[in-house]
């Protein structure tokens, strides 16, 4: 895969001489998700305004797509690389959004008629078309991030790097971000997050570069290094929650895939229970090899006079056992049907009658939806649905628990959505509707 960004050696020095990069060596290829984590002063926001020029090296080189960012290429490496700074505020300063997410393009000379085009799509991909004419200071602070995301989409930038995306946003704010996130990576951008939020980078990057003093000292997939131990005695970085109570489980000998730390809450419930095992206490007089009958009461397994999930102890000491269930004893498992949403299909009549069909024949299934084409599907045709955020786990939740689960995913979002209910939960069944194939519904 193709170099998306190379820091060679790279050391920067303020006036002062305080150095706040100190010889940084970094690859990130093209179409990948890293986060940059770190305690205040680490570098993080330094290095990410190298990427468009905005600070240059004191000494080493910075690379755009096998380009250096320098003078001479500065216009291009900034319509290639785009910059969501914390503070909204700081790059949003025309009258309305429209005139504001125009900018760009309009000081690099594009045609007019080719500005309205462009403007108007990445509003709509956006889902802000009734911003458009509002002023940028009494928008909320959710909405000025994706007003500032579209000021960079609109340049057409391969590249998004964003400092500390979620400030200021609420919860449900934050996850709607993610997903729009991921929206734009399936869409082949690269991605680079600078954050302090270790429970977002565990659960949405591919890759966590770790710095601390200018340096990096750690970098590797979130499983691999929040399972360093060494990695955070250096770099003082705080455990997601969801690692710190796998440590301690794991510590219990309550987990079942031992040794690599999950990588969200969902992930965790996996690691902690295989679908075929139970755990119980209170299993005094009992042994390895034993048959028995389990219940479930008040939120944990006991041992039933006469029960329907049999299976047998694989190991008692204790006194808490654990329980290999039968194959036919185990929980049975909902399906998840992923029903793709195609670029120019969102409000197309006959995919949503397809997609009303297909929930019609399918009664009791829990409806989501992710990405923008298929939510504003969802919305245009009166497509009720029961979740829109933090799809993916929600579906993974359902299916766990016996629920059949349809989803609409925008074009790409589609594959990102198997891949990952496949990584967190093999055992689940899913498949895709293709709107484009009538003989797949």
């Amino acid at each position: 895969m193709a170099l998306a960004i190379e820091f060679k050696n790279v050391v920067f020095k303020y006036p002062s001489g305080t150095a706040a990069l100190d010889g940084i060596n970094l690859k990130i290829e093209e179409h990948t998700k890293v986060v940059l984590l770190g305690e205040n002063g680490s570098g993080k926001t330094t290095l990410l305004l190298h990427l468009n020029g905005l600070h240059m090296p004191t000494s080493g080189e910075v690379t755009i797509l096998g380009k250096p960012v320098n003078a001479a290429n500065i216009d291009w490496v900034r319509t290639k690389v785009g910059m969501i700074f914390q503070n909204s505020d700081d790059q949003l300063f025309a009258p309305t959004v429209y005139q504001d997410v125009a900018f760009g393009p309009r000081n690099l000379g594009m045609d007019e008629t080719r500005i309205k085009e462009r403007v108007e799509e990445v509003l709509e991909v956006l889902n802000i078309t009734r911003l458009r004419d509002r002023q940028p200071g009494a928008l909320s602070s959710g909405e000025k991030r994706r007003v500032a995301l579209a000021g960079t989409l609109v340049m057409d930038a391969e590249i998004i790097s964003l400092d500390e995306p979620h400030s200021g946003l609420d919860p449900l704010g934050c996850l709607e971000f993610n997903d729009l996130l991921d929206e734009l990576h399936s869409k082949g951008r690269t991605i680079v997050v600078a954050t302090h939020n270790v429970e977002f980078a565990a659960s949405w990057a591919d890759e966590c570069v770790i710095m601390k003093n200018g340096k990096i000292v750690g970098r590797g997939t979130p499983e691999d290094v929040f399972s360093d131990a060494e990695i955070g005695r250096l770099s003082s970085l705080e455990l997601p929650s969801f690692v710190s109570i796998y440590n301690e489980l794991e510590a219990r000998n309550f987990v079942c895939k031992r040794g690599e730390a999950p990588f969200d809450i969902m992930d965790l419930v996996t690691k902690v229970e295989a679908p075929s095992i139970k755990f119980f206490e209170n299993s005094e007089g009992l042994h390895k090899g034993a048959r028995v009958a389990l219940a479930h009461s008040r939120d944990s397994w006991v041992v039933a006079p006469e029960g329907t999930s049999d299976g047998e102890i694989l190991t008692q000491k204790d006194g808490m056992a654990v329980v290999g269930l039968d194959d036919d004893s185990a929980p049975k498992k909902g399906e998840i049907v992923i029903f793709k949403v195609h670029d120019n299909e969102r409000y197309d009549e006959r995919v949503a009658e397809r997609a009303k069909k297909l929930i019609e024949s399918n009664r009791g299934t829990k409806i989501g939806a992710m990405g923008t084409n298929a939510k504003l599907l969802a919305k245009h045709h009166a497509i009720s649905l029961d979740f829109g955020v933090d799809v993916i786990n929600k579906a993974i939740s359902y299916a766990s628990r016996g629920v059949d689960v349809i989803l609409l995913a925008s074009g790409n979002m589609a594959e990102y959505a198997g891949k990952k209910v496949y990584k967190i939960c093999p055992d689940i069944f899913f498949h895709y509707v293709n709107t484009k194939d009538e003989e797949m519904l």
